[in-house]
C-alpha cells in the first residue's frame, strides 16, 4: 500500500472509488433483480481496519498480511501466499465473449442516436468490441492472459458494458 498506509487508507475512503463501485454494482444488479449488500463497509469493520497497526497490513514485503494470517488452515498455502489476485468474476472473460454478438447488436442499434454521441464515443466502443476474441480463441487462452494482455483487456470489455448501461439509462430517461 505504499510507505504511508494511513494516508493511502484515507485516500481510498475519500477519493470516490468506493462510492463509484457501490453505485455501479447497485445499478447493474438492479437490472437483473439483484440487491447488492456491502458488509465490508460496515462502520464497525472499517473502524477495526483503521485501528490495526500498519505492520499487520504489510509485513516482510507481503501485502494483505493480516488476511493471510487469518486464513492459515482455511486456504491452501499455495492460494494463501499467492502474490496476485484474480478478477472478481472467475468466468468474467467468457461471459463477455459469449455476449459479443449481443453487444455488437446493441451498439448498432444506438449508433444512429446523435444525442448519445455527446456522452459516448460509439465508434471507439465498436472498435473495442470488435477486438473481443471468439470463444475458440478464449478456450485456448487462460482467462488470466485475457485479463492482462492480448486482444482486449477485461477491464476494457467491462467498460463497454458500462457504456451501454449509460446509453440505456439516457434513453430510458428520455435524455437522448
Amino acid at each position: 500500500m505504499g510507505p504511508d498506509l494511513r494516508r493511502n487508507q484515507f485516500n481510498l475512503i475519500t477519493d470516490g472509488h468506493i462510492q463509484h463501485r457501490t453505485e455501479n454494482w447497485a445499478l447493474v444488479g438492479g437490472r437483473h433483480g439483484v440487491v447488492y449488500r456491502f458488509p465490508l463497509l460496515d462502520v464497525r469493520l472499517l473502524e477495526f481496519c483503521l485501528a490495526v497497526p500498519p505492520e499487520q497490513y504489510v509485513h516482510d514485503g507481503w501485502t494483505r498480511y493480516l488476511y493471510r494470517m487469518a486464513m492459515a488452515g482455511v486456504l491452501p498455502e499455495k492460494i494463501r501466499w499467492r502474490p496476485d489476485k484474480l478478477a472478481p468474476l472467475p468466468d468474467g472473460a467468457r461471459q463477455i465473449v459469449r455476449s459479443k454478438e449481443q453487444l455488437m447488436q446493441r451498439l448498432a442499434a444506438i449508433e444512429g442516436n446523435p444525442a448519445l454521441a455527446r456522452y459516448l464515443d460509439l465508434a471507439k466502443m465498436r472498435e473495442k468490441a470488435a477486438l473481443l476474441p471468439d470463444e475458440e480463441t478464449l478456450r485456448r487462452r487462460s482467462e488470466r492472459e485475457f485479463e492482462t494482455g492480448g486482444q482486449l483487456h477485461l477491464a476494457e470489455a467491462v467498460g463497454l458494458g458500462r457504456g451501454l448501461t449509460l446509453a440505456d439509462y439516457l434513453i430510458a430517461a428520455d435524455l437522448c
